[in-house]
């Protein structure tokens, strides 16, 4: 019980490098998670270190800074207005491209905001023939087993979206082909 109310997400993480022993461990934990619909196929990519995890961040801000350079105009998100929902064009004017323009203004500066300068990170993904939620799932695992081990975590869900439109960095990162 204890445990449950005492964990927060965390953005502001200790300058220490965490030892694998410990990253294994929580992937370990993630492994044991229920699926939601059988088969339970969830991959875990592991960034050691925060060289790697600043990698993963740059490429994904450069993605956000494409999608600025086209979506971040007026008259281009009035030509597309008429092609997308209303849900998502809202959510594409009050919520990603400000959170995009946010992200890639910090980077300019020498700032994360994506993944916040983080010394580990673990990126969830399912097969085309899993659950989604399944991923989900892992990933509270997870976050509950590196809190119950004295690491902070964070689940960052505007990594995924942008990563998830440009195979070849999939590719780079070891997620197979037609994974979320």
């Amino acid at each position: 019980e204890a445990l449950f109310l005492k964990r927060r997400s965390i953005r502001d993480f200790s300058k220490r490098e965490v030892p694998r022993e410990l990253i294994e461990r929580v992937v370990e934990a993630a492994s044991r998670a229920p699926m939601g619909i059988p088969p339970w196929e969830v991959g875990i990519v592991a960034f050691l270190g925060r060289d790697k995890v600043r990698e993963l961040s740059g490429d994904v801000t450069g993605l956000y800074r494409g999608m600025l350079k086209l979506l971040g105009r007026p008259t281009v998100m009035k030509l597309l207005k008429p092609f997308v929902n209303k849900g998502t064009f809202a959510r594409m004017q009050t919520f990603i491209i400000p959170l995009a323009e946010i992200i890639t203004r910090a980077y300019g500066r020498g700032e994360d905001y994506l993944l916040y300068d983080a010394p580990a990170a673990l990126l969830f993904h399912t097969s085309p023939y899993a659950d989604a939620a399944d991923a989900v799932i892992a990933c509270t695992y997870a976050m509950l087993s590196a809190e119950s081990l004295g690491l902070g975590s964070c689940m960052i869900g505007c990594l995924a979206p942008p990563l998830a439109h440009k195979p070849s960095l999939m590719r780079k990162y070891g997620i197979p082909e037609g994974h979320k």
